[in-house]
């Protein structure tokens, strides 16, 4: 699903993610790659990213659940996280050096978060 035009960056997290679970597929959602388990999505990309930054949001699909996630169940011993709300985080990453220097923790994240969806 790679395009041309894809940053190094986005490359590696799409890498970390398909590569954490076998279940994981990827499609483009909301005009960015998005990834899910069963049709269930759990994490988008921000192609603009934050301050040159690249931004993977996850989440537990589109709408806000009444059943807010609790961070203690997402173990994050790296501090990846940035909590955005009670169903949201993202882990933010400077270019793909850094994504490869975090990979196993993103994975680790990733394997927890989906076991919430």
């Amino acid at each position: 699903m790679a395009a041309k035009s894809e940053s190094p960056a986005i490359a590696s997290v799409r890498r970390v993610l398909l590569g954490a679970d076998s279940r994981i597929a990827e499609e483009v959602k909301w005009n960015s790659p998005s990834f899910h388990v069963d049709g269930a999505h759990f994490a988008t990309v921000n192609v603009r990213g934050a301050a040159g930054a690249l931004l993977l949001i996850l989440h537990r699909g589109a709408k806000k659940r009444s059943d807010p996630l609790d961070p203690k169940t997402i173990p994050d011993p790296k501090g990846l996280l940035e909590w955005l709300g009670p169903d949201r985080a993202a882990v933010r990453f400077a270019d793909a050096k850094a994504v490869t220097a975090r990979a196993a923790a993103l994975a680790a994240i990733v394997r927890h978060w989906i076991r919430r969806l």
